[in-house]
């Protein structure tokens, strides 16, 4: 909470140096590896995959999800943006996502 306050005042907070194109790159890996990984996602994957091949929309697969009690990684409801994501980054779909 403190950060914030000095930040708000024009602090620069951290280490712009640190801030390195590799860093950033390593950390949005970080972030995609978890996101792939967490067992909800891998759930909500499986059954978008399956509705996707039944050919349901997007937005329907989001709303199915949504209705089954499904959320996103941080506790979030599915949109059609949210569903292309999910659908992209798994690596057995072999169906056009669009």
């Amino acid at each position: 909470m403190r950060n914030r306050y000095k930040r708000a005042r024009g602090f620069t907070l951290g280490k712009p140096e640190n801030f390195t194109h590799e860093s950033r790159a390593l950390g949005r890996a970080v972030v995609q590896r978890n996101a792939q990984e967490a067992v909800p996602n891998k759930q909500a994957r499986r059954l978008a995959t399956l509705l996707r091949r039944d050919g349901l929309t997007l937005t329907a697969i989001a709303a199915e999800l949504n209705a089954h009690g499904y959320r996103t990684r941080r506790g979030k409801e599915f949109h059609k943006t949210t569903v292309l994501r999910l659908l992209k980054h798994n690596p057995v779909h072999s169906l056009p996502i669009f």
